[in-house]
């Protein structure tokens, strides 16, 4: 009896709540073998502790403990800690619920049950459930589908949701795993090096992965839990301020007869000698008009503003990104140097600078 007697206090400032203490108490006292109600009541009253004490007896005034059983005094001890939730309030945030960034389906149902426990929706509870999990649900293309196949019930509905779940996160690892192979298999392949292009291949080359676009996180933009946040610099939604496009300041270089300034081999040249009324006239220079020189062009670029962040170059349009004006003319200043090495010309007037928005390919 002494092991019976030794349980510690209810004290509510610490984060208790008197239904989980009541529950560990009829836990203790099955565990000890105590079935008669007096002594339930006496253990209760000798255990809670001396604000305990003196709040139940305030709450069962004007009748005295001992003059209540142990169920009375508990109920009443429960109507004044836990009382009774309204419908309609608990039903309004069940409705109001929906998944949350980066929560999964099985969280997200749990909440769910959770919310339900005071709605009293008795036999209509996987009705309501259903409705919830379809209406609430952050994939458009999965709540589009079990929207248009009319799930009858609440499990077929969470059966279809987990699978779909489990598949797309599923092909993100194939996806993933596969990318680096193939970029290992394509660096294996013997080419024939263009001339100023001096990149390597190696079979231990790894895949850069690209960097979220809504956070700048290493992950997949579709993962992650910024998806639905708002920012605070545009107010567009699916990104934050760090990251915002809007808040970048921009630069766009054009370069002067971009394929004139890339000079052949001999082989080459040899292959593009043109026939003339004045004899034949050998190229040195990569012309307009090839259907190889886009390709040619364009991977010289990226060799040649190979590692420079905030960079991107299509032909001959390179633009320049920045957050800060101190860090974009640091870029401006990097691209420049490589361009000068390289010996690549701009066209002044077709260049912008310092401005927040530009036009790039059309957009």
């Amino acid at each position: 009896m002494v092991g019976a007697s030794q349980f510690e206090t209810f004290v509510p400032e610490k984060g208790a709540t008197w239904g989980l203490y009541m529950e560990r108490l009829n836990f203790h006292f099955e565990a000890h073998g105590i079935m008669d109600d007096a002594k339930k009541r006496a253990l209760l009253l000798s255990v809670c502790g001396p604000s305990t004490y003196a709040l139940i007896r305030s709450v069962i005034s004007p009748k005295l403990p001992n003059e209540l059983s142990y169920e009375e005094i508990t109920v009443a001890m429960k109507q004044y800690f836990n009382p009774a939730p309204s419908e309609i309030v608990e039903r309004f945030r069940f409705y109001k619920r929906d998944q949350r960034p980066n929560e999964s389906i099985a969280d997200f149902v749990a909440e769910l049950r959770r919310l339900s426990e005071h709605c009293n929706f008795g036999n209509g509870l996987d009705t309501a459930l259903r409705d919830r999990l379809v209406c609430g649900i952050s994939d458009e293309s999965l709540q589009r589908r079990l929207l248009a196949d009319q799930v009858a019930t609440f499990d077929v509905a969470l059966r279809e949701a987990l699978a779909t779940e489990t598949a797309r996160l599923q092909a993100l690892e194939i996806r993933t795993g596969s990318s680096q192979d193939d970029v290992k298999q394509v660096c294996t392949t013997t080419r024939k090096q263009m001339p100023n292009d001096n990149r390597t291949c190696s079979g231990q080359r790894s895949l850069k992965v690209d960097k979220c676009y809504r956070c700048g996180g290493g992950h997949d933009a579709q993962v992650c839990r910024f998806i639905n946040q708002s920012c605070r610099y545009c107010q567009k939604m699916g990104h934050i301020e760090r990251v915002c496009r809007k808040k970048i300041r921009q630069r766009k270089l054009d370069l002067s007869q971009p394929y004139q300034q890339l000079k052949v081999d001999e082989q080459t040249a040899e292959l593009l000698t043109l026939n003339t009324l004045k004899g034949l006239l050998q190229m040195t220079r990569l012309p307009f008009g090839i259907d190889v020189a886009p390709s040619i062009f364009q991977r010289f670029m990226d060799t040649c503003l190979a590692g420079l962040d905030g960079v991107k170059a299509y032909l001959d349009d390179v633009l320049i990104m920045g957050r800060s004006e101190a860090e974009h003319w640091e870029r401006v200043k990097a691209v420049l140097e490589r361009l000068d090495k390289a010996g690549i010309r701009l066209k002044r007037d077709k260049c912008i600078f310092g401005v927040d928005e530009v036009e790039y390919l059309g957009f």
